[in-house]
């Protein structure tokens, strides 16, 4: 990276982002020091939430800085600008200014009954499954995103779109938007580009899936974690949060 990129002030402290080789070897040991440099993905579920966002924060900027190094107009190269929050072409005849940008995208857990719909996408652990996801197109809504994503891949018609939470997600720069929803009925027919399987799971499912480790859910920093818990949880018996093993990993 050609600059430190300031992240802002938090207790009275500047905090600043900057980029490092991925081969660990090339790192200076001014970092190196420091400890052992791993993904935010598998250290997001045990570091407070000031520090996880801003990891969250820096990951995404930076890896803007990476590929805006040129300039989309004229093909000149950029440079850093305020901070690290702007890229100006350094061709006086053109001078872009570029902003970091944020992909939408939709997350759902989908009901019918007692059930939630789960998928694994291709590439996945074979007991690997989540919630339905997808990118929001030019001109959508994000509830049209919703109905579109479920019907597309699963070929479940759902109603009662309801927004839930959204996480920033980083890798590389989108932002996920949570919804639930409720499906008209139970037949799936999966899009085989996009999924590998999907399947309605019972409560009872989830919880001797987990116990006998023949169902991996994702990450519990993930928001799609957290639409399966908040559905899960309202069965009154134990949360999904009890039930997961301290070694269960993805």
């Amino acid at each position: 990276m050609d600059a430190y990129v300031f992240l802002g002030m938090q207790t009275e402290k500047p905090y600043f982002a900057i980029e490092v080789p991925a081969n660990e070897e090339n790192v200076p040991k001014i970092f190196t020091d420091f400890g052992q440099f791993l993904d935010v993905r598998k250290v997001g579920a045990i570091i407070d939430t000031n520090k996880g966002e801003l990891l969250i924060y820096a990951r995404g900027i930076t890896h803007w800085h990476q590929s805006q190094k040129y300039c989309g107009v004229c093909g000149h190269p950029t440079e850093s600008r305020d901070g690290g929050h702007m890229r100006r072409c350094i061709n006086d005849n053109c001078g872009q200014q570029f902003f970091p940008r944020t992909d939408p995208a939709i997350i759902v857990l989908v009901k019918y009954g007692d059930k939630c719909l789960l998928a694994r996408p291709p590439g996945w652990k074979p007991n690997g499954y989540a919630t339905i996801a997808g990118f929001v197109e030019p001109g959508e809504s994000l509830e049209s995103a919703v109905v579109r994503e479920v019907y597309e891949e699963t070929g479940v018609r759902i109603k009662s779109v309801t927004y839930h939470s959204s996480q920033p997600w980083p890798f590389p720069c989108s932002i996920m938007l949570g919804f639930t929803a409720e499906a008209n009925g139970p037949n799936i027919r999966i899009d085989e580009d996009e999924i590998e399987d999907a399947k309605w799971f019972s409560h009872a499912e989830i919880y001797n899936g987990i116990k006998d480790r023949r169902l991996l859910l994702p990450p519990r920093l993930s928001i799609s974690y957290s639409l399966i818990a908040n559905w899960y949880d309202k069965s009154g018996e134990v949360t999904l949060a009890e039930i997961i093993p301290i070694d269960y990993t993805w």
